[in-house]
């Protein structure tokens, strides 16, 4: 469930300088790292494995360790602002989803309530507008897609069509966002999540997992996973063109 996480951030705690890249040193902490981001080029957080969350106000120089617990693995960690944040993730050994807020920076860390399966993916248009995508907890169940319009206090459950593992979701908006999931299909909706449709492609039948999407404007994006997958839309999702990558990725 984590390979998507491992193939975005095989970059991650390195800095791009006159077209080089540099080595960041971390702190000596037992963790892979699956999510990383940066609110400006000096503040920034990561976050992965045993819960363990690090951030960084100097751009990547030094890392302070914000929290972790040995029971929790966080798959993706978004802030709104350099205050406002959450984390998503899930709990070792039962799946069940995590998910942990912030109003001071980091400083702090609340897990909200919520009885649902792993989740992997989050995505907010405001402090108060936000989605989770995830999996079930066992194979009888439906793939997790919830709205919050309060910050994350109360979740609204959605229905994505395809009813598979979600495995990550941008907006655009907070009305126009594109999920992916673990078969390969790619899902689109124009109304806040209220409804998903699924859209033209030809990864809908490839059986390859989709890791991650990603949109510039309403208009032009791209999709990419295993087997070095990787999509191009310039008509807002409607068709999407392959541009297949030499290098293989599970």
């Amino acid at each position: 469930m984590l390979t998507r996480l491992t193939f975005l951030f095989t970059i991650s705690f390195i800095t791009l300088i006159n077209a080089q890249w540099y080595r960041q040193e971390l702190p000596a902490v037992p963790s892979p790292f699956y999510s990383v981001h940066f609110e400006d080029d000096q503040t920034g957080w990561a976050a992965g494995k045993y819960g363990i969350i690090l951030k960084t106000t100097d751009g990547g120089k030094r890392w302070i360790k914000q929290t972790d617990s040995s029971r929790t693995s966080l798959s993706q960690i978004f802030f709104v602002d350099k205050l406002i944040g959450w984390a998503v993730g899930y709990e070792s050994g039962t799946g069940y989803s995590v998910i942990l807020k912030t109003t001071n920076g980091g400083e702090n860390w609340i897990k909200i309530p919520l009885t649902t399966g792993p989740l992997l993916s989050l995505f907010f248009t405001d402090s108060n507008t936000g989605w989770i995508v995830g999996g079930p907890v066992d194979r009888g169940a439906m793939g997790i897609v919830m709205k919050t319009t309060n910050g994350g206090q109360s979740w609204i459950q959605q229905s994505g069509p395809t009813g598979r593992t979600y495995t990550e979701v941008k907006f655009i908006d907070s009305q126009t966002g594109w999920i992916v999931d673990i078969y390969g299909a790619i899902l689109k909706t124009t109304n806040g999540g209220d409804n998903w449709g699924v859209m033209v492609s030809d990864t809908l039948n490839s059986h390859n997992t989709l890791y991650t999407v990603d949109f510039v404007n309403d208009q032009k994006g791209w999709a990419a996973g295993g087997n070095g997958r990787l999509y191009k839309t310039v008509d807002g999702g409607v068709n999407w063109s392959p541009h297949f990558s030499t290098i293989k990725s599970g």
